[in-house]
């Protein structure tokens, strides 16, 4: 504020000055007030000196502006590629989840008891889904507070969703260790009375309910992902429309259905116990999970 408020004061006092010297030079009345000594220091010394700062002063004010108005374009620029940077990292987790979804998930709905039809998930056991701070501070300093929540909030449900389904993948290899130290690993036609007393029924319950904690988290996972890179789309469009940018648009080929939400399992949880309490009891209830 400093600077552009000293060239206003020094451009105004110029234009003063030359307002003077016309009408000293124009007004032979008020020609006859001032010196003859003094209209001819003015007119020849100081007016050239005043006119060369003045030049000199518009040149420093104008290099300052033009730098200025490159340098914010540069930052917006900078911004505008983190925040599409974020859309594509978010776009590769979302596309991740929906291709397991369809390949690893859907196939096995079907099966009386999903938790041990669904086969392992082809996940990293490293925590991922982290986001740069340089992209929590582009969105704090544009004013995007609801984009930022949506942006966490999904990087923290992917998470979640990999880390459950990781934990899923360790009790499935315990689950089949105990399989095959039975004999049972290569039977197709079990039940449920024939593999509970080979794995026991607190394991069974567990892989229940690890199974359908880890399909809610991968729904939940997928929803705010996509609602995540909607907002940032929003941004984009309302942030730096200046710099040409086009919207941030994602495709998955395989049909809208991998969007919607898990359905229930064919068996509940109590309907599940109450199967397991006839196998203890010596019931012939058949149960089998393919």
């Amino acid at each position: 504020m400093g600077f552009p408020f000293l060239i206003g004061l020094l451009l105004g006092g110029l234009s003063v000055f030359y307002v003077f010297l016309a009408v000293a030079a124009f007004s032979q009345e008020f020609a006859l007030l001032i010196n003859a000594s003094v209209v001819a220091v003015l007119k020849d010394v100081v007016g050239p000196v005043s006119a060369g700062f003045g030049g000199a002063i518009a040149g420093a004010y104008s290099a300052y502006y033009l730098q200025r108005k490159n340098e914010e374009h540069k930052e917006r620029r900078v911004d505008h590629l983190v925040v599409h940077g974020a859309a594509v990292q978010l776009s590769e987790m979302l596309k991740d989840l929906l291709a397991l979804k369809k390949f690893n998930i859907c196939p096995f709905m079907n099966s009386n008891l999903r938790f041990l039809g669904i086969p392992k998930s082809p996940i990293s056991t490293t925590i991922v889904g982290v986001v740069e701070p340089k992209v929590i501070d582009v969105l704090l300093s544009r004013g995007s507070g609801a984009a930022l929540s949506a942006v966490l909030m999904a990087a923290s449900s992917y998470r979640v969703c990999c880390q459950n389904l990781s934990s899923r993948n360790k009790e499935l290899d315990d689950y089949n260790a105990l399989m095959q130290k039975a004999g049972l690993s290569l039977r197709t036609d079990l039940t449920i009375c024939d593999i509970l007393p080979a794995v026991g029924a607190g394991r069974l319950l567990g892989l229940y309910d690890l199974c359908e904690d880890a399909l809610v988290r991968l729904d939940e996972a997928i929803a705010n992902l996509q609602g995540a890179i909607e907002s940032l789309s929003e941004v984009v469009e309302s942030q730096f429309r200046k710099e040409g940018s086009k919207n941030i648009k994602f495709t998955f080929e395989g049909g809208e259905e991998y969007f919607t939400k898990i359905s229930d399992p064919f068996i509940s949880k109590k309907q599940f116990e109450e199967l397991i309490k006839e196998c203890e009891g010596g019931g012939e209830r058949v149960m089998s999970w393919s």
